[in-house]
C-alpha cells in the first residue's frame, strides 16, 4: 500500500487541519516523541511531531480516536485520509490485522490491545494503533520507518 511520501509528510501542519478554531500548542525545545528527540505541534493528544535538528519538518503524527478526543470527529478522518491509511475510528484488532498483516508487536494489557506494523511500499513506517475492546481503534501513530531505526542504535 502507498501511504503519503515523506516529503509529503514532513510539510504537514496540524494547524491546517484544525483551522483558527483550536489552539495548537507548539514545542520547540527537544522532547522525546514517536521519532526520538524533537518537538512537536499539539492539540489535545494528537500531535505532529519532528526529529531535532529538523524543526517543522514533520516525522511522526499521533492521532486520539477515542470517545473523549480533544479534536472532533471529522479533523480525525482528514489527517488519516492525508497519510493514506486505511483506518477509520472504531476498528477491531482483526481488521487491522486484515489490512496490515501480522503485526511485529501484539501486546494485550486489560482491556486494551497495541498493534505495531511496518507498512508503506517505497517510502516505510511503523504504524501503532490502540485497540480498546470497548471502542475499537482509539488511538493511532505513524513514524518514518527509518528515524525510528536512527533511534534505535544509538
Amino acid at each position: 500500500m502507498t501511504l503519503i511520501s515523506y516529503s509529503d509528510l514532513a510539510r504537514l501542519r496540524l494547524r491546517h487541519f484544525v483551522g483558527g478554531q483550536q489552539e495548537v500548542w507548539v514545542e520547540e525545545s527537544g522532547m522525546i516523541g514517536i521519532v526520538g528527540l524533537g518537538g512537536f505541534e499539539r492539540c489535545g493528544e494528537t500531535a505532529f511531531g519532528w526529529k531535532q535538528g529538523e524543526p517543522y519538518h514533520i516525522a511522526g503524527v499521533t492521532v486520539d480516536l477515542g470517545p473523549a478526543a480533544f479534536l472532533p470527529d471529522d479533523v480525525g478522518k482528514r489527517i488519516i485520509e492525508k497519510l493514506r491509511l486505511p483506518l477509520r475510528k472504531g476498528m477491531t484488532a482483526a481488521e487491522l490485522i486484515q489490512i496490515f498483516g501480522s503485526p511485529e508487536i501484539d501486546q494485550c494489557t486489560g482491556p486494551r490491545r497495541f498493534l505495531r506494523f511496518i507498512c508503506g511500499d517505497g517510502d516505510r513506517y511503523l504504524l501503532g494503533c490502540r485497540v480498546d475492546q470497548l471502542h475499537g481503534l482509539v488511538h493511532f501513530f505513524l513514524a518514518r520507518k527509518d528515524y525510528c531505526d536512527e533511534d534505535e542504535s544509538l
